[in-house]
């Protein structure tokens, strides 16, 4: 049982590994704005997150039902020859689990500052416009740009 729950540490020490991994390239496909590669990468970090979370549950699963507890430090404390060891990969895993974390915030703010950017460059370019057409030309409702001004028209009831 102790060497299928190192198997499961070491299987999930790796994935976090290679999320670090997929969150580092996010970050430059982000800087590169490159959609189409954002995509598939966002896919295959949702893909290792459900791999990831598979993992964490059969953990669990494995100390309760052989060391009847739910609790790490618990779990740690009932171990006997490889408890250094053991504790060694779980510490090590918390840590790449923290590397994660501040790269997914990393993105995440990045991502944001890019939407504000764009938001603000659209709001400039869209009064800008407006600024422009407010005293010539107004759009119609079939989007074609019309004289301000609409100058009645003589109706003689022929068709």
């Amino acid at each position: 049982m102790i060497k299928r729950i190192k198997e499961n540490l070491i299987r999930q020490y790796k994935a976090l590994c290679l999320l670090l991994e997929l969150l580092n390239e996010e970050y430059l496909f982000i800087l590169k704005r490159d959609r189409n590669k954002i995509g598939r990468n966002e896919l295959s970090i949702q893909n290792l997150l459900a791999q990831i979370f598979a993992e964490r549950k059969e953990f669990f699963k494995l100390i309760k039902d052989e060391f009847k507890t739910e609790k790490i430090d618990e779990f740690i404390e009932k171990l006997n020859g490889d408890k250094q060891e053991i504790k060694s990969l779980i510490d090590e895993i918390m840590e790449k689990e923290q590397e994660c974390k501040i790269c997914v915030q990393r993105n995440a703010d990045l991502v944001i500052a890019l939407l504000d950017q764009t938001k603000e460059l659209l709001n400039n370019l869209t009064e800008s416009i407006k600024k422009e057409l407010s005293d010539q030309r107004l759009y119609s409702s079939t989007g074609k740009v019309e004289p301000k001004e609409v100058k009645p028209l003589f109706f003689d009831g022929r068709c």
